[in-house]
């Protein structure tokens, strides 16, 4: 019998199980991890190895899910009982800012390279009384006066990773949709 803690990671090893949680590629015949968009929420249970969390007609969700060493959960969201979004959500807690700007770099980081190119970062400042202080950009993001997103276009799928704060907490979150 072969036990978890006898079991080695390797880095080939690390890296097939990371990309099989996000690749929304061709390479994985997948839109967002195992599924695709209009797949029904019978098809996404069938496939989904993560543990249970919630589960109604709109929404599927998911707990215990690591990426980059950043643990989440999924959800998936269904219109009409179809597949339409797949949403990773980090867990972490980002008490003003602290950690997150090195957690969206890794995850940034991933998404380019499981992906193919760096995406385009897009920054929204909704109080611009820090966008003159990039050493706060963290803070600025945990106060809601910014939100700052990645995205990437590919043939069948649009990804964006977002950062929003509000009161002093961030949330981080990868949004998988159709492209188009």
């Amino acid at each position: 019998m072969i036990l978890a803690e006898d079991f080695v990671v390797t880095p080939s090893i690390r890296a097939f199980a990371l990309a099989a949680l996000l690749v929304p590629t061709s390479v994985w015949a997948a839109d967002f991890r195992q599924s695709n968009w209009g797949d029904t929420a019978e098809d996404v249970m069938a496939s989904e190895t993560a543990t249970l969390h919630h589960q109604d007609p709109e929404e599927i969700a998911y707990v215990d899910s690591s990426v980059e060493g950043i643990d989440g959960g999924v959800i998936y969201l269904f219109e009409y009982g179809r597949l339409v979004r797949g949403v990773y959500v980090s867990r972490s807690e980002y008490k003003g800012g602290a950690g997150v700007l090195a957690d969206l770099d890794r995850m940034r980081a991933y998404l380019a390279e499981v992906l193919g190119s760096a995406g385009e970062e897009n920054r929204r400042w909704l109080d611009e009384s820090l966008s003159d202080q990039p050493e706060k950009l963290a803070e600025a993001i945990s106060k809601g006066h910014v939100r700052l997103a990645h995205s990437w276009i590919l043939e069948r799928t649009r990804v964006d990773l977002v950062l929003t704060g509000k009161a002093g907490g961030v949330l981080m979150r990868a949004v998988f949709q159709p492209a188009g």
